[in-house]
């Protein structure tokens, strides 16, 4: 799972520095409490952004949809709305990928971690895009009914030749 801070480089000029950084660590604190209640690892920060891997498919969507709630819950408890409310987009993708330890830490690298970080750069903020191998899984499908509306679109991603057939899941209820 990739997700990115919707909108943080207009919230900096916006609200200057320490503010804004203020609101991205906030937004970190929802984003790894996510990751950890659903059987996941945050690997990494990249600026605002966050990389989690997780033990199955399931898991991956179950932590980006607590994710966007807490990011809701988030936006009322400090009063943020407009301009000023903190949208998380997310994208989620499972495949095989390259596993090393580099300067003590885990890391993953490959194919499927670049379409993860690609495809979560096509949400909208305050939905999940999944590629069709996570929409393949019967417990991600299932799940999926309960949380709200799926939209399919075609995408091109950078660096791929072909284009990809996402699926958008379209959160009722936030």
């Amino acid at each position: 799972m990739f997700t990115d801070l919707r909108g943080s480089t207009a919230m900096y000029v916006r609200q200057g520095d320490p503010k804004a950084y203020s609101r991205v660590r906030d937004h970190f604190e929802v984003l790894f409490e996510a990751a950890n209640r659903n059987r996941g690892i945050t690997v990494k920060t990249i600026g605002d952004a966050v990389m989690a891997s997780f033990v199955a498919p399931i898991d991956a969507l179950r932590a980006a949809i607590a994710a966007q709630r807490g990011m809701a819950a988030l936006n009322q408890q400090l009063g943020l709305g407009g301009d000023d409310a903190l949208s998380v987009r997310s994208g989620t993708h499972v495949g095989p990928c390259i596993s090393v330890t580099l300067n003590d830490k885990l890391d993953y690298f490959g194919s499927t971690v670049n379409i993860a970080a690609r495809i979560s750069h096509l949400s909208r903020g305050d939905d999940v895009v999944l590629t069709p191998e996570m929409w393949e899984d019967q417990a991600v499908q299932e799940e999926i009914s309960q949380h709200g509306q799926v939209e399919d679109f075609d995408a091109d991603l950078h660096g791929y030749d072909q284009s990809f057939q996402l699926q958008r899941l379209v959160l009722k209820e936030l």
